[in-house]
């Protein structure tokens, strides 16, 4: 009988505890809150128009929906040589190549205020004109599979192999995309339908650390088999060569994401916006298309 009361005085006990913890809490000392404005931009030779985001920080304590919206924003850009304003829509604001062309090696700098006595500005350097030799090809392979014993099915593999040549004694950041269209006739219509799959490798965001002056080689991770049943499969492949601060951004935001472990540190984004938040940076692209074997 004695244990039986105990047992229940214990259950009581933390009953009241964990009702006192539901209390609300007051009193409590928040951060103070500095609105920053966010600036997001991306320059690339051959692009006909440059686009920016222009928007502000959000609270993570206290009010979390309130958010001050910059009040009449005016964006200018910048080659060293003249200074443009940028037409806005809403919060984006945009300039044409015909005003503004985008160069290789030069340098280039945004800069946005606000009626709020807000102002930040950001530079970035478009890298150098190379030609890395982009190359790929198809490898095909079979792998034998054990239904039962005795009993076995076989898989055609085919993976993508893509190669590449880095430029020796300079620092290089890349990121490799790829993209496979199939095309198929419908009947009895005779209609043709394209089908588009993004193509994933084993890398997509990578440096030249290791492998300065060298081919780099790198392989997909999809089975290109399962594309190939239509009339035909082509390839698209976007090889960018960007600035450190494009490698650095899509890196932090990589990390923030997939980051499973609900104890880790939390990854602050990267930002190389003076006196704000964002990104403004550069690359260039070499393409490949090349019909699937």
């Amino acid at each position: 009988m004695i244990i039986f009361c105990n047992k229940y005085f214990i259950l009581l006990v933390s009953l009241i505890i964990l009702s006192a913890c539901e209390s609300d809490v007051s009193n409590i000392l928040l951060p103070e809150f500095n609105k920053k404005m966010v600036v997001t931009g991306f320059l690339s030779p051959g692009d006909t128009e440059m686009k920016f985001i222009v928007s502000s920080n959000q609270r993570i304590y206290g009010e979390l929906n309130t958010e001050e919206i910059p009040i009449n924003i005016k964006a200018y850009l910048s080659d060293g040589l003249k200074e443009v304003a940028l037409e806005s829509v809403g919060t984006s604001f945009s300039v044409s190549s015909e005003i503004m062309p985008v160069a290789y090696g030069k340098t280039y700098t945004v800069r946005v205020s606000d009626d709020l006595s807000s102002s930040c500005e950001s530079t970035c350097t478009v890298p150098l004109k190379r030609n890395f030799q982009l190359q790929a090809d198809t490898v095909s392979s079979t792998k034998s599979h054990m239904m039962e014993p005795g009993h076995y099915y076989y898989e055609v593999i085919k993976n993508l192999k893509v190669s590449f040549s880095d430029f020796a004694g300079e620092k290089n950041y890349y990121r490799l995309e790829g993209e496979i269209s199939s095309y198929h006739t419908l009947k009895p219509s005779g209609k043709i339908v394209r089908d588009k799959f993004p193509l994933t490798f084993e890398k997509e965001l990578f440096t030249d650390n290791l492998v300065d002056g060298k081919v780099v080689i790198l392989n997909s991770d999809d089975n290109l088999y399962y594309y190939t049943h239509g009339d035909s499969s082509i390839i698209t492949l976007y090889l960018l060569n960007t600035e450190e601060s494009y490698y650095l951004y899509h890196k932090s935001i990589m990390d923030h994401n997939f980051d499973e472990n609900p104890f880790a540190e939390a990854t602050p984004v990267y930002s190389n916006i003076n006196g704000g938040l964002g990104v403004f940076t550069s690359y260039t692209i070499d393409s490949l298309i090349f019909r699937m074997k």
